[in-house]
C-alpha cells in the first residue's frame, strides 16, 4: 500500500513503495515500446502486413513484376520499328528460302529413284541446302545499303525514316551479318554430314563435291566469313584498326561469290545457275 493510516488517524504515504510503482511504471512502457519496435521488425522480415494480410515481400514482389512488364512494354513502344523490321526480314528470308528449296524439291522428286539409299535425305537436304544459298544471297544483297551513308542520308530526310530506323543502320548490319553467318556455318554443317556420309558409303559423285570448282570457291567465302566473324565477335578485345581493316575483305568476298555461281558447270551449259 502506497498510503496507510497512522494511529493517530493521518495518512501517511510510504514514499518508496510510491517510487517503485513510478519506475514499475517507467520500465512496462519502454517494454512495451520494446515489443512493438520488434513486432514491426518482425512484420518487416517475416511477418504480415495487416492491411493486405501478405508478406511486405510479397508485396514488393508483386510491383517489381508491374514495373517489369511496365518496362517491357516501354521498350517494345521505343523499339517498334526495328522490331517491325527485324520481322519483316525474318518473314522474307523465309519466303525466299521455302520458295527456292520448294523448286529444288520438285527437281529432286525426278532425280532421287525410289529406293535408292538415304531416299528422303537426298530428297530434302539438297533442297535445304539450295534455298540457305538463295538466303544468303538475300543478306548479301541488303548488307550494302546498310554501309551507304549517302542512300542513308537520303532515305532519312524522306517519309521511309517514319517508318525505318535509319538512325540504327550499324545495328541493322551487325543483324545481317550475324543471319548471313548463321545460316552460312548451319548449311555447312550439314552438306558435310550429308555429303561425307554418301561419299563414305561409296557414292562416287558425292566424294567428287568436295574437290569440285564451285566447292573450292565456297571455301574461300566460308573462311573469309569465319575471319570476319572471328574479328567482329572479339572487336571489343582487339585493337580497332584489325577489326576494321579485316572487314574490308567483304569485297573479295563479294568477287569470290561471283565466280561461284560461274563455275565450270555453269559455263559449260551443263547447269544454269539460278543464283
Amino acid at each position: 500500500m502506497i498510503a496507510e493510516v497512522d494511529g493517530d488517524g493521518n495518512g501517511v504515504i510510504d514514499y518508496a513503495e510510491f517510487l517503485a510503482l513510478f519506475r514499475g511504471i517507467k520500465v512496462s512502457r519502454e517494454e512495451k515500446k520494446k515489443q512493438q519496435q520488434s513486432a514491426a521488425v518482425n512484420v518487416a522480415l517475416q511477418g504480415k502486413d495487416s492491411i493486405t494480410g501478405g508478406t511486405v515481400f510479397d508485396n514488393a514482389k508483386q510491383m517489381m513484376s508491374f514495373l517489369r512488364v511496365f518496362r517491357f512494354v516501354i521498350w517494345l513502344y521505343s523499339e517498334r520499328k526495328m522490331i517491325l523490321l527485324a520481322l519483316s526480314h525474318f518473314v522474307a528470308t523465309m519466303v525466299i528460302w521455302a520458295h527456292f528449296a520448294l523448286i529444288k524439291f520438285q527437281q529432286q522428286e525426278n532425280a532421287v529413284p525410289e529406293g535408292a539409299p538415304r531416299y528422303w535425305a537426298k530428297r530434302i537436304i539438297p533442297p535445304l541446302e539450295f534455298g540457305s544459298m538463295h538466303a544468303i544471297l538475300f543478306q548479301m544483297a541488303l548488307i550494302p545499303f546498310t554501309m551507304s551513308r549517302y542512300t542513308i542520308a537520303t532515305f532519312s530526310s524522306s517519309k521511309l525514316n517514319k517508318y525505318l530506323p535509319l538512325d540504327k543502320a550499324l545495328r541493322i548490319h551487325i543483324h545481317l551479318g550475324y543471319t548471313m553467318v548463321s545460316i552460312v556455318f548451319s548449311a555447312t554443317i550439314v552438306f558435310f554430314i550429308f555429303f561425307g556420309l554418301s561419299c563414305s558409303e561409296g557414292e562416287e559423285a558425292f566424294c567428287d563435291k568436295f574437290t569440285s570448282e564451285i566447292m573450292i570457291t565456297g571455301y574461300c567465302i566460308l573462311g573469309i566469313l569465319l575471319l570476319m566473324a572471328g574479328t567482329a565477335f572479339f572487336r571489343h578485345s582487339i585493337p580497332y584498326e584489325l577489326f576494321y581493316g579485316v572487314h574490308f575483305i567483304f569485297l573479295a568476298m563479294y568477287a569470290i561469290a561471283v565466280a561461284h555461281t560461274f563455275d565450270i558447270a555453269q559455263r559449260s551449259g551443263k547447269k544454269d545457275r539460278s543464283q
